[in-house]
C-alpha cells in the first residue's frame, strides 16, 4: 500500500484545494492507497473527517493561529517533527502559499519521502516585489525537492513557479467532478426551490464558494441593488472571513431581504439545482471548480475575465470584467430566457470528470520515476 499526505498550508475547511483532495480520495481504492491530510492550522469539516474514518484514514490539526497572507516560518518545525513520527512514500503540498510549498517541500525531501509534489491551486491579482522575491527564493527549492509540480491551469502554474520549472516540470491536473452528484435534476430543483420558499417566476442568481477578498461576494451584492425592483434574487452558498462584511454591505444598501445567505453547506449540488445563474466574480482564481460544477448542473455561467478561460466547457459560459456593472446586468437580462438542460456529458467529455483524475493521480502516485507524464 502506498502511504500519502495532503498537507495543506491553509486551515482544512470547504475550500477549492480541500475539495479536490478529497475528490481524489473518493477516487483511488483504499485497499492500495492510504491518504491521511495535514494541516498546520486547524480542521473543520465533519463531512472529510468521515470520509477519511471510513478509510481508516486521518485528518490531522496541529493547531497553529493562522496568519493569512504572513510568512510562515512556525510552521516548519512542527510539520518536521510530525513527518519524523508519521512515515509516507508520498507529500503532497497543496496551499495558496508559494512560501509554505516551498519550504513543506524541503522538509520533506529532507527527511527521505520518497516523492514530494508541490501544487498551486490559485492565482494572484497582481505581482509586487515581495511576490516575485518569495517566487525567485522557491524556485531554488523546487528544483531540488520537487519531483513534481501542479496545477489546474496555466495561470495558476505561472503565479507560483519559475517558466524553467514549468517547462520541465509542470503538469496540469484537471479537478475532476462527481459527475451524477451534480448533474441537472428538474425533480431536485423543484424541491429545493420548494424548500427554500422560492416562486416559479422568481430569478435567482446563485455564488458557491469562502468568503473571502478575492471571492468579491460584496460585488453580487452591489449587482443585486441594479436589479432592486425586478424578480432577481440572490443565494449565496458559505462562510469565511468576510462573512459578515457583506452581510453588513447588504443591509447597509436595503437589499438583504433579496439575499439567501445559508452559510457553509455540505450539498452545494442541491442549492445550484434551485439557481437559475451562476454568477463567479473573483478578482483571481486558480481554476474555478465551482464554476464547472454549476454547468454540469446546466446552469449559465458570468465570470469576471480574471478566471482562467479553461473553466468554459459549454457556450454558456461569459467573462466580464467587475467593472463592467452594465454588461453584468445585460447579460443577466440574457441569461433569464435560458432554457436549462442536462450538460453533463460535455463536462465528461472535457476530461473534468472522476474517471479522468483517478487516472491522472494514479500516474501522479505512481512510484516508479520512469512512469512521467507528457509534458
Amino acid at each position: 500500500m502506498i502511504r500519502i499526505l495532503e498537507l495543506f498550508g491553509e486551515p482544512i475547511l470547504n475550500g477549492g484545494q480541500e475539495s479536490f483532495a478529497i475528490n481524489v480520495v473518493n477516487s483511488l481504492e483504499p485497499n492500495k492507497y492510504h491518504i491521511d491530510f495535514l494541516t498546520p492550522y486547524s480542521a473543520d469539516n465533519k463531512e472529510y473527517e468521515n470520509i477519511l474514518r471510513k478509510r481508516k484514514s486521518n485528518i490531522y490539526a496541529l493547531g497553529l493561529d493562522f496568519n493569512p497572507g504572513g510568512i510562515k516560518f512556525n510552521t516548519a518545525k512542527p510539520i518536521k517533527k510530525f513527518l519524523k513520527q508519521h512515515k509516507y512514500d508520498i507529500v503532497h503540498i497543496n496551499s495558496g502559499s508559494t512560501f509554505f510549498l516551498a519550504i513543506a517541500a524541503y522538509i520533506s525531501k529532507s527527511l527521505g519521502v520518497k516523492k514530494v509534489i508541490v501544487h498551486s491551486h490559485s492565482s494572484g491579482e497582481k505581482e509586487n516585489i515581495k511576490h516575485k522575491l518569495i517566487k525567485f527564493f522557491a524556485a531554488f527549492f523546487f528544483s531540488l525537492c520537487a519531483d513534481e509540480i501542479c496545477a489546474p491551469s496555466l495561470e495558476a502554474a505561472k503565479w507560483k513557479f519559475s517558466k524553467k520549472l514549468i517547462s520541465k516540470k509542470l503538469i496540469i491536473i484537471k479537478n475532476g467532478i462527481d459527475i451524477n452528484r451534480f448533474k441537472f435534476s428538474p425533480s431536485k430543483r423543484k424541491d429545493m426551490r420548494k424548500e427554500l420558499r422560492i416562486s416559479d417566476d422568481t430569478l435567482l442568481l446563485g455564488h458557491v464558494g469562502r468568503f473571502t477578498e478575492e471571492k468579491n461576494q460584496v460585488f453580487l451584492v452591489n449587482l443585486l441593488t441594479y436589479l432592486r425592483n425586478t424578480k432577481f434574487k440572490l443565494i449565496l452558498i458559505g462562510d469565511g472571513d468576510t462573512f459578515t462584511k457583506v452581510k453588513a454591505v447588504s443591509k447597509k444598501l436595503a437589499i438583504s431581504k433579496n439575499i439567501y445567505f445559508v452559510g457553509r453547506k455540505n450539498n452545494p449540488e442541491d442549492y445550484l439545482q434551485a439557481m437559475d445563474v451562476f454568477l463567479l466574480p473573483s478578482k483571481y482564481e486558480g481554476l474555478g471548480l465551482v464554476a464547472i460544477e454549476a454547468q454540469c448542473s446546466g446552469l449559465p455561467v458570468i465570470a469576471s475575465n480574471m478566471v482562467p478561460k479553461d473553466i468554459k466547457i459549454t457556450p454558456h459560459v461569459s467573462f466580464l470584467s467587475i467593472n463592467d456593472v452594465q454588461g453584468w446586468i445585460h447579460k443577466l437580462k440574457e441569461y433569464s430566457r435560458f432554457e436549462r438542460k442536462d450538460e453533463s456529458n460535455l463536462i465528461k467529455k472535457s476530461g473534468f470528470d472522476e474517471i479522468a483524475l483517478r487516472k491522472n493521480m494514479k500516474k501522479l502516485y505512481t512510484l516508479n520515476q520512469t512512469n512521467s507524464y507528457t509534458r
